[in-house]
């Protein structure tokens, strides 16, 4: 009731403004940014892949995932976005990313998680997962954004998040640099569960801040099958495509 309070002073005082253009909101906005901007961050597009979250411009004439990734093995069960990597969305990540904005990462977060609601995820998943970073780039970076977008799905949703569950063995090279099969290739074994049981016969909601290759992503949920995790689906602020 305290914290309540809190806010609501707060946003008598400090009237929010939309974290992308800056127009004021309205002080019980569910989000940091006005309808118009998170429309651009969604995009037009008619549909969003279920197998890879790529969001298109037409319905996939494929029986199974889209153009973008019908001949790529795909270890998760199905995977969700708030939008492409482009426009309104790739900047609000840029910027989270240049700032280290904890406040961007966490609304991020509560839009991915509205995006997870719609397609009825939200009541199905046991556990919240972040996306690994390892030791030596987490102290580089100082912060960890997949793991603050995941506190936002966490906070919204009620599912618990385990921050840690998941480690790097070793210093992979940086995926973007790489090529689609040099990607499968750095992070090949790079990525382990700590702790087994706490995944065990449970629906895992991995989640992460951009893919697209999906290399990473399907190795970490190779990672989480192989700890006995009984389904994995894959949640990123953003879906990055690529013809190659």
């Amino acid at each position: 009731m305290i914290e309540l309070l809190k806010q609501h002073i707060t946003s008598v005082v400090f009237p929010p403004h939309c974290m992308q253009c800056e127009v004021a909101l309205e002080a019980t906005a569910q989000h940091q940014w006005c309808m118009q901007c998170i429309a651009e961050m969604i995009g037009k597009e008619v549909s969003s892949c279920l197998r890879c979250s790529a969001h298109l411009q037409q319905v996939s004439p494929f029986a199974e995932g889209c153009a973008v990734c019908y001949q790529t093995s795909i270890e998760f069960a199905s995977a969700i976005s708030i939008g492409n990597y482009r426009g309104q969305l790739q900047h609000a990540i840029r910027e989270m990313k240049r700032s280290k904005s904890e406040p961007m990462a966490n609304q991020l977060g509560r839009l991915l998680a509205h995006c997870m609601q719609q397609q009825e995820v939200g009541c199905r998943a046991d556990l919240i997962v972040p996306m690994p970073i390892h030791w030596w780039k987490r102290l580089r970076r100082g912060f960890n954004a997949s793991s603050l977008i995941a506190d936002g799905i966490s906070k919204t949703l009620g599912i618990r998040q385990i921050a840690g569950a998941m480690r790097y063995s070793r210093l992979t090279k940086k995926q973007g640099t790489l090529s689609t099969t040099a990607r499968i290739r750095n992070v090949k074994g790079a990525i382990q569960v700590r702790w087994p049981k706490s995944v065990q016969d449970k629906h895992v909601v991995l989640v992460d801040d951009v893919t697209t290759s999906c290399a990473t992503a399907n190795e970490a949920a190779k990672a989480l099958l192989k700890a006995g995790a009984r389904e994995v689906t894959l949640a990123v602020a953003a879906r990055g495509v690529r013809a190659s």
